[in-house]
């Protein structure tokens, strides 16, 4: 599936350059408890949301659904993400430990020898639901109207970044980034471990400028000095797949920074080698996005853009169904008073007829 959906968006992306491969949100992607996703879903779910037009960044297991007595419309389907269950094992036994990994990786070589152990990491996979493909709207409409407000994305529409614009002009990205007026083409220099960019004006707009410095940012972190990607690397002389990886975290990066990033239009020379590199071994593509997703993760912690608790929809439905109580128990209290009032009345009226009598 992975491969299918990047299959058909660069399919889809061919000719139209100006199109973002992701759409700007200004939310990361999240489950319904407020947590965001990370590792390749990170960089999974925006593509699927785009390309499918979901306009909620907000996914949801079956289990969560059936908690919320909502269900799938007819005709969806689930979307695989993936979790690393990290724990340590007992190399001679095979069984799992009660070291945790924490523990582990406060021991020294020699105390993890004497112990035999070892540590595993274990990928699973589980589908889940864009809250737009399930009847959440139908069954919760006044929780969904007010989740919409709360993810309010601008549609891509931002022209201007101050988080990058700080980060040039205080020099604080991981290598320097220089802005050459003679410079007519954004470029990453290994040798001397720096950027070069033209500066604004020689774009066609000011998010044309952030798209390339995006995604040169995202090309250095392949550095051996940082996350060494090795045979991604374009030092080893595999451009398309550095070219594929810098795609996908600059798209990831900018739709968070609220810019659409657009797809580099000197990239059309790798697209088919992508398409076919990711249909004759889709494993290709899932291995580009764990890349991608772990440059991306430098470039958020350099712009201070953490994955913080984002919009939890269960204290949502809790705090609305605590008004509607509070709501109801006062027109209660309201009709009880009234009904008083009224029952006062009454016995006054009869008690000064009686008198008259």
């Amino acid at each position: 599936m992975y491969a299918d959906q990047f299959i058909d968006r660069f399919t889809h992306i061919e000719g139209h350059w100006e199109e973002p491969l992701v759409d700007a949100c200004s939310h990361p992607h999240q489950n319904i408890a407020g947590n965001a996703y990370r590792g390749c879903n990170r960089s999974f779910l925006p593509l699927v949301s785009t390309f499918r037009g979901y306009r909620l960044p907000l996914w949801m297991t079956a289990g969560q659904m059936q908690d919320l007595s909502v269900w799938p419309r007819r005709g969806t389907s689930g979307v695989p993400v993936s979790f690393t269950d990290i724990f340590i094992r007992e190399r001679e036994t095979g069984r799992r430990s009660k070291v945790t990994p924490e523990q582990f990786d406060a021991m020294t070589d020699e105390q993890r020898r004497e112990k035999d152990l070892m540590k595993v990491f274990r990928t699973r996979w589980y589908k889940v639901f864009n809250i737009c493909q399930t009847t959440f709207s139908d069954v919760y409409p006044d929780t969904m109207a007010e989740i919409e407000r709360l993810f309010g994305a601008d549609g891509g529409q931002r022209m201007d970044s101050p988080q990058l614009d700080e980060m040039v002009s205080q020099d604080s990205w991981l290598c320097p980034i220089r802005v050459d007026p003679g410079c007519m083409m954004a470029s990453y220099d290994r040798e001397t471990d720096s950027i070069r960019m033209p500066p604004k004006f020689r774009y066609s707009d000011d998010r044309a400028y952030y798209s390339a410095l995006l995604r040169e940012m995202a090309r250095s972190t392949g550095s051996e000095m940082r996350l060494d990607r090795g045979i991604w690397s374009d030092l080893s002389g595999d451009v398309a797949k550095e070219a594929l990886v810098s795609e996908l975290s600059a798209a990831s990066m900018g739709a968070v920074l609220g810019l659409g990033v657009t797809t580099d239009a000197s990239s059309e020379r790798f697209l088919k080698k992508w398409i076919d590199d990711i249909g004759a071994q889709p494993q290709f593509i899932y291995e580009a996005v764990r890349e991608a997703s772990r440059a991306a993760d430098c470039l958020g912690s350099v712009l201070g853009l953490d994955m913080v608790k984002g919009v939890d929809v269960c204290q949502i439905l809790e705090r609305q169904e605590k008004e509607k109580a509070e709501k109801a128990q006062k027109r209660k209290e309201e009709r009880l008073s009234r009904r008083s009032d009224t029952g006062t009345v009454r016995i006054q009226q009869r008690s000064h007829s009686h008198r008259r009598l």
